[in-house]
């Protein structure tokens, strides 16, 4: 549980790691949040992109936000 504040009250939210053994090494590949899925996010947006643009359109818009530096590897 972490303890946020919103419209001036402390709330108690539950995350949610979800971990899985690679190379060795245990890593978390999705968190949960507000009962929100990192990894269901990000598909549906790129389901999206894609539908409407095209999977290059997806791809360019990925290296701009890397090259501009609003990602972190």
């Amino acid at each position: 549980m972490v303890r946020v504040r919103r419209r001036g009250r402390v709330e108690e939210i539950e995350v949610v790691y979800t971990m899985a053994q690679r190379g060795g090494a245990w890593r978390v590949v999705d968190v949960e949040t507000d009962g929100v899925s990192t990894v269901r996010n990000y598909r549906s947006q790129f389901r999206r992109i894609i539908g409407q643009d095209g999977f290059e359109a997806l791809l360019q818009r990925m290296r701009t936000r890397l090259e501009a530096g609003e990602v972190d590897l």
